[in-house]
């Protein structure tokens, strides 16, 4: 019940349950759109077109119905949340724009931002853990003093950053949605960048879902973490039985040895070598 109380902090708390309430119509006016400017730093950097130009086709036909929340900027004003409204209603050709302004810090705008888009579920992985690190190197915040603000735990906080430590070519790919969340999850289970890469690799190639991508991830740690004296022993038993081994040692040094036929005819020959 805490987070969703403190989700609620953004723009319905400022506009009420129905962001066009007549008690609120007095605060909601329009402004000619060359006074609205973007902000750079707000958490969401990734629009789809088509969807704004959707948008744009019904503002065009039944107006922009809701306000765009602003605070003064400069010589106009600064979009605290509807960006993809404002960009919207700029395709649609509008002249003037419903907004509601309201005085806020640098921080207070780009927590109401973020919470909002959480909210709604509107930032890809990546953004979110971005606006998380900008909150916290911007206004010195820890993970924890971030969490009891945005409503979102420490934990989840800690685990979203991790998604900044992945590799360039790994964020583009969840950035693009070729792959998800639980993939990149899956790829950080890799020991090291070359068994990431190669991971990737099977996951665009094999379509691999979250599940399979993460059996693969716990089957190349544990080969990782396997002593070369032990590789060496299944290599060589293979050579000599001609069917795939594996060798399972545990901490107290005991284990067992496991032999794959995928044939009748490898069963007869592995039983005939093991008889000899």
């Amino acid at each position: 019940m805490q987070q969703k109380k403190a989700l609620g902090r953004g723009l319905d708390a400022l506009l009420g349950s129905k962001p066009m309430d007549t008690s609120l119509r007095r605060e909601i006016i329009y402004k000619p759109i060359e006074f609205i400017r973007s902000n750079v730093n707000q958490p969401r950097k990734s629009f789809d077109d088509a969807s704004i130009a959707e948008l744009a086709e019904s503002i065009k036909e039944k107006g922009l119905l809701q306000p765009i929340l602003v605070r003064p900027y400069q010589d106009g004003f600064q979009i605290v949340f509807g960006e993809r409204r404002f960009r919207a209603a700029l395709k649609a050709g509008l002249k003037e724009v419903p907004v509601l302004i309201t005085d806020m810090s640098d921080a207070e705008a780009i927590e109401t931002a973020l919470i909002e888009n959480i909210h709604r579920k509107d930032l890809n992985p990546l953004e979110e853990a971005e606006a998380y690190h900008y909150m916290m190197e911007k206004f010195g915040l820890t993970q924890e003093e971030l969490s009891k603000k945005i409503g979102k735990s420490r934990s989840a906080i800690a685990n979203c950053l991790r998604l900044l430590k992945l590799p360039d070519n790994i964020k583009e790919k969840l950035r693009s949605g070729e792959i998800t969340e639980g993939h990149a999850r899956a790829l950080m289970m890799a020991q090291s960048e070359t068994e990431m890469q190669k991971l990737l690799a099977v996951i665009l190639k094999e379509n691999l879902n979250v599940r399979d991508a993460e059996k693969r991830a716990s089957k190349s740690k544990k080969l990782s973490a396997m002593p070369s004296y032990v590789k060496s022993l299944e290599e060589n038993l293979q050579r000599y039985y001609r069917i795939k081994v594996g060798i399972d040692i545990r901490k107290n040094k005991s284990g067992n040895i496991t032999f794959y036929f995928s044939s009748e005819n490898e069963l007869k020959t592995l039983i005939d070598l093991l008889l000899r």
